[in-house]
């Protein structure tokens, strides 16, 4: 039977365990590791000890976005009490609750200043190392032991990224499970995406498309309004 690791955003009131150096929060099944700059380091296996986020590429717990593509991250990330604070290049300030429930952690934005020229604020993605299976409308990924996603709790919060005007979105990309039995071709690339209508092409011609590194998506992500 699978275990799930699953992050809700909703209002959460939580001691942390934190340092000088990293902030921990931790499910019944997973412990999730913030450093101090504001990116989620580590997502651990409590059962199996195994590491689930990539060595080398942290994701930033929450990012802020100028319009749809200047993506502004977050430069240091403190605990005082039951929040986390999240400051920004651009002089922003972000105050974030969160809750450590028995199968899953909870956030939610209690605020945000400076906010002017912010449209969106958007929660990942996070990288992690499972990529057996990937989730096209829930933002899941699984393996044959561990789920771990996102899920909104409000409708203030919806699924992926912002682009080409439109909050939500859905869009298809590129990804190959095993890049070895399922090699990318070189006119294309790892992570490329399409809008829908693809670059010229039509939904009927993607989702006609046998390959296995072609997906649809439309919960990479979480984004909120501001």
């Amino acid at each position: 039977m699978k275990n799930f690791i699953l992050a809700y955003l909703c209002l959460a009131m939580v001691s942390l365990s934190s340092n000088a150096k990293e902030i921990v929060l931790q499910s019944k099944y997973v412990s999730l590791s913030i450093n101090a700059k504001g990116y989620v380091t580590s997502i651990k296996s409590l059962e199996n000890g195994k590491e689930y986020a990539i060595d080398g590429k942290p994701s930033a717990l929450l990012a802020l976005y100028e319009g749809n593509e200047k993506a502004i991250y977050p430069v240091s990330a403190t605990q005082k009490g039951r929040t986390i604070t999240l400051s920004y290049p651009n002089g922003s300030t972000a105050v974030v609750a969160a809750q450590e429930k028995n199968e899953y952690i909870n956030f939610k934005l209690l605020s945000l200043d400076h906010r002017e020229q912010i449209d969106n604020v958007v929660w990942g993605p996070y990288h992690t190392s499972v990529r057996k299976y990937i989730g096209d409308v829930i933002g899941v990924v699984s393996d044959d032991t561990y789920s771990i996603g996102l899920f909104a709790t409000d409708d203030n919060t919806i699924t992926g990224l912002p682009s080409g005007g439109d909050l939500y979105q859905m869009f298809y990309y590129v990804h190959s499970v095993d890049p070895v039995k399922y090699p990318i071709p070189d006119s294309l690339s790892e992570g490329q995406k399409f809008t829908i209508g693809g670059d010229g092409w039509s939904d009927v011609a993607f989702y006609s498309k046998p390959e296995e590194y072609f997906h649809l998506n439309s919960g990479c992500g979480l984004v909120g309004k501001t």
